[in-house]
């Protein structure tokens, strides 16, 4: 309803593009959180798991550069203008990719590879495989969790810029 969706965010205030960047940078923070949490480790939960997470993060993904790109659409009116930002964002892109690159090499690396307890698991009980499957867990958890933090810090910075 459009009368209740201006109560909420007048246009004088937030413009047009601000309440979708501040309605889904929340949702996105808590996804990338709760991404690295799941409940339970069994294999066919967690294929559930990661694919409604990666759904909901590719949908606040679309309408941040949606909402973004709009924006720069009627900030900067000229060609050249919007060319200027657009090599800012594909800078500011590379730099994330290799902060991301750099995360995963860390969480790579991290990983411990003497484990030769865990190489005839697979012949062996059902609760030999939920155990590894937790240490399993447990560890990407451990190493995975700074980069979770920076990634809901870089969301929420955008957050606090939607104005």
């Amino acid at each position: 309803d459009k009368e209740t969706l201006h109560w909420l965010f007048p246009k004088e205030k937030f413009g047009r593009r601000a309440p979708w960047i501040i309605t889904t940078t929340p949702v996105g923070m808590a996804i990338v959180f709760v991404l690295w949490y799941p409940p339970s480790v069994d294999p066919d939960f967690l294929l559930i798991w990661f694919t409604v997470a990666v759904f909901f993060i590719n949908f606040v993904i679309s309408t941040l550069l949606i909402a973004g790109n709009a924006g720069v659409a009627e900030l900067y009116p000229f060609k050249e203008e919007r060319l200027r930002i657009d090599l800012w964002a594909l800078m500011w892109s590379l730099f994330v990719g290799f902060f991301l690159l750099v995360a995963a090499a860390f969480v790579f690396f991290e990983a411990e590879t003497d484990d030769e307890d865990l190489v005839g698991v697979c012949n062996g009980s059902q609760a030999a495989k939920d155990e590894v499957n937790r240490e399993v867990s447990n560890r990407a958890k451990e190493v995975s969790l700074f980069p979770a933090i920076v990634l809901g810090a870089i969301m929420g910075l955008n957050l606090v810029s939607a104005k």
